[in-house]
């Protein structure tokens, strides 16, 4: 028995909340845009992170990646960029491929409030079979320089 990321049913949840149109392409969310970029960078995140963690023992997981580094990636960069009346070729200009609100504190320092996953910590995603268990883990960096 295996478990699967059914990838059509779940592009048809996504099309549904408004992040892929009718041809399953990234468009921005439009309930989204009154709201601030850390709400919207959350928003997305938070699905992001609920795809990884439900479908992490999925035969399929590529699918799971891909549709997270698209989709995902590129709706909330749209989200962004029709926010501020811009491009999405604007939005990864300013914000980077994986979106992120920094806080700068009364010493000047920079925090990470929030952000989208990264590419890296994305693609570095593994599953590892253990006992019968599958386990999702961290590719270590003598395996990622392979």
């Amino acid at each position: 028995m295996y478990i699967t990321f059914p990838t059509m049913k779940n592009l048809n949840k996504l099309k549904n909340l408004g992040i892929v149109g009718d041809n399953y392409r990234p468009i921005s969310v439009k309930y989204l845009l009154s709201t601030d970029d850390l709400s919207i960078i959350r928003w997305f995140s938070s699905i992001a992170h609920v795809l990884l963690n439900y479908y992490y023992p999925a035969q399929n997981f590529l699918d799971i990646r891909e549709t997270i580094n698209y989709s995902l990636r590129y709706s909330l960069l749209a989200t962004l960029g029709h926010k501020h009346g811009k491009s999405i070729a604007w939005a990864i200009r300013s914000y980077g491929k994986s979106p992120s609100v920094m806080l700068r504190d009364a010493q000047g320092e920079w925090t990470k409030i929030s952000c989208f996953i990264s590419l890296k910590d994305v693609h570095g995603l593994t599953r590892k079979r253990h006992e019968g268990f599958t386990i999702l883990r961290q590719r270590s960096e003598s395996a990622a320089s392979r």
